[in-house]
């Protein structure tokens, strides 16, 4: 029996392609070796690098609904073709509420290198306090996610406005 299965995707995919029905082929899901939520990018052109500025895990506001204008450092491996790169926002449970996609896609063209992914900045929407997962997506699946936290001042972790002691 499962060499009949076999036997029949082979046929399946010899009939498509002896008909001249193209098959779609997807790029593989890149792996994802690091991925960093931040306020800001930069990269140096004489030095080929690239900063990151304020990694951040939580956003503090005075009032909610806001704005967040933030930055995505990722790097990947394994990756090769076309991808359109997206990110969501979701609460834990798994709702997306908020989602972006970036207009130009992303060419991957040797998937023996390690590619670098920054996106400089995007503004994302928080609705209220709360703890939030946040993903990047490529070709519509998740390569990396990370919890953000919003948060009032008051709500310091400390119990406290003051930064945490050294």
């Amino acid at each position: 029996m499962i060499g009949q299965r076999a036997t029949l995707k082979r046929i399946g995919v010899n009939a498509a392609l002896s008909e001249g029905v193209a098959m779609e082929r997807r790029p593989p899901k890149p792996i994802c070796k690091l991925f960093v939520l931040c306020r800001e990018v930069f990269y140096d052109p004489v030095r080929q690098t690239y900063a990151i500025v304020s990694p951040v895990h939580q956003v503090v506001s005075p009032r909610f609904p806001i704005q967040e204008q933030l930055a995505i450092f990722a790097r990947w491996s394994s990756a090769h073709g076309l991808y359109e790169l997206g990110i969501e926002l979701r609460t834990l449970e798994g709702e997306v509420i908020w989602r972006a996609t970036l207009q130009d896609p992303l060419k991957v063209t040797n998937p023996l290198h390690i590619w670098l992914v920054p996106i400089y900045r995007f503004v994302v929407n928080i609705p209220a306090p709360g703890k939030y997962e946040i993903a990047l997506l490529a070709n519509g699946e998740e390569v990396a996610c990370d919890d953000l936290i919003a948060r009032f001042p008051q709500d310091h972790p400390h119990g406290t406005t003051e930064p945490p002691p050294d």
